[in-house]
């Protein structure tokens, strides 16, 4: 069994779908990181925008200012990798002068400005499969839902190739509720093998989110826990390098137990 990197999840937002604002003071937020961090999550993913099915959209400049007091408090933390969840390049920007190494982009596009910043502040680029960059409206594929995201990833790989953005460090998210519907969103997770770039890594991040509440039974974010871990250890079966998660330590203790079993699903 892979065992993948574990992205912990920290929304500094009042509107979270999942935890409902819980760590929006900058200081839950940041003893929420610094727990993360203790029980051995790899990376920490701070978002201050919510992007769930609904949600207010804000500017830049107030995501910045939800931000930047986590960031000050993190900044003499030794030893967080920290990720920043955000679709501009102003944000990113700002992220990297205190230290963040990651820009956790759900848009969808390939952007020049977000590229300048990738390559000017030497950030590794999370690119992700969302067409109709919302997670309101499901999109409809001709060619069907695996063929699409696995033509944006080569889309993805040569747009940064030529902008000279090495191939280490832009990571390929399929976008889980993200321009899909609960089925496309059930093929994308069933056919994880075969959407995977030749030597690219893949981020999966389905945590809690609405589709795993197939058949009704889950309607709370809360009580998708259970088919989130479930869906994570599928996937880091079948190819995942990075989890994106919120409950970080039900899924690193159970990725210990399955590298002690050597487990494949």
């Amino acid at each position: 069994m892979s065992v993948p990197l574990v992205m912990g999840i920290v929304n500094v937002t009042p509107d979270s779908f999942s935890d409902g604002g819980r760590y929006f003071e900058p200081s839950s937020a940041y003893a929420r990181a610094r727990k993360l961090h203790r029980l051995g999550t790899d990376i920490i993913d701070l978002g201050a925008m919510s992007t769930g099915p609904g949600s207010e959209p804000i500017t830049s400049g107030e995501e910045l200012g939800r931000l930047r007091p986590v960031l000050e408090l993190l900044a003499d933390e030794r030893g967080i990798t920290l990720s920043v969840d955000t679709i501009f390049p102003e944000t990113a920007d700002v992220a990297a002068w205190y230290g963040v190494k990651i820009v956790n982009d759900v848009s969808g596009v390939l952007s020049e400005e977000m590229a300048q910043v990738v390559v000017k502040r030497g950030l590794t680029w999370v690119v992700t499969h969302n067409p109709l960059h919302t997670a309101s409206a499901a999109a409809e594929f001709e060619e069907g839902v695996t063929a699409d995201i696995r033509a944006f990833f080569a889309r993805a790989a040569a747009f940064c190739a030529e902008r000279g953005i090495p191939a280490e460090k832009l990571i390929f998210d399929p976008g889980f509720g993200f321009s899909k519907n609960k089925e496309q969103n059930m093929t994308v997770l069933k056919n994880l093998d075969s959407i995977k770039p030749g030597n690219g890594k893949l981020l999966i991040g389905l945590s809690r989110k609405r589709f795993l509440d197939f058949d009704g039974k889950c309607p709370s974010a809360s009580r998708r826990e259970a088919r989130t871990l479930c869906a994570n250890l599928y996937a880091a079966a079948h190819g995942a390098d990075i989890l994106r998660v919120h409950d970080a330590e039900a899924t690193l203790r159970a990725l210990e137990l399955g590298r002690e079993l050597q487990w494949t699903l």
